[in-house]
């Protein structure tokens, strides 16, 4: 639909049903590569916890409806209109950064390159040191 043909990374939680292996012959395909994030880190890692959730539950609890509906259609109603409300685009693009994404232009190539660097994820709270990485901890953050 874009027009992108180029590599891709789908970003997913330890959740049982998300089978490795069947997901990466699904995507190699596509040019596509899963990407598990470490187990118990969702809160920190994952875009939806880290930007829409939170604004979604806000949004639910602002939005009234018909007493004369059942509970669960009343629920139902605020879900759809609470998601609606949180996935702005602007709220999809803070929460990717709140992760640490960053886009960058690339004049050369005339499109967006986007780079994870762990500095700009303020909600990360503990990294595993690996060789080539540097890591030092303040009050705020972990940062390489």
């Amino acid at each position: 639909m874009t027009g992108y043909d180029g590599p891709a990374v789908l970003i997913l939680d330890g959740c049982s049903c998300h089978n490795k292996e069947l997901l990466e012959a699904l995507l190699e395909p596509y040019n596509a590569t899963a990407y598990f994030i470490p187990p118990h880190s969702s809160d920190q890692l994952q875009m939806l916890d880290l930007g829409i959730f939170g604004v979604m539950k806000l949004r639910m609890s602002q939005i009234r409806t018909s007493a004369s509906f059942s509970t669960w259609t009343r629920q139902i109603i605020r879900m759809f209109n609470g998601w609606q409300m949180s996935t702005l685009p602007i709220n999809v693009v803070m929460a990717f950064r709140r992760g640490g994404f960053t886009v960058e232009w690339d004049v050369a190539r005339q499109m967006n390159m986007v780079t994870v660097d762990a500095r700009f994820a303020g909600k990360v709270r503990h990294l595993q040191q690996e060789d080539n990485f540097l890591i030092h901890r303040d009050r705020r953050r972990t940062a390489l």
